[in-house]
């Protein structure tokens, strides 16, 4: 992932026949990728947060001010 050809990797999102919604399958020791269990989304794309803020500040503070605007608009409706 620190080479040049980290450029040529990509995780799709997307949901699995029967697979816990809860349940990271991007994280380490999952086999999603290699079993091709992965219904994928071709719109979107998965960040990893982490399991905590700490572990990527920026996405989860984005994340947040994200959901309190969509949660004002919804309330404005």
């Amino acid at each position: 992932m620190f080479s040049d050809k980290a450029r040529y990797c990509m995780a799709n999102t997307g949901w699995i026949f029967g697979g816990d919604p809860l349940k990271d399958f991007a994280a380490p020791g999952s086999l999603v990728y290699l079993r091709r269990e992965l219904i994928a989304w071709g719109d979107s794309i998965k960040l990893r947060y982490g399991q905590k803020p700490e572990d990527a500040p920026f996405l989860w503070n984005h994340m947040l001010q994200y959901t309190q605007i969509c949660a004002r608009l919804a309330n404005d409706i």
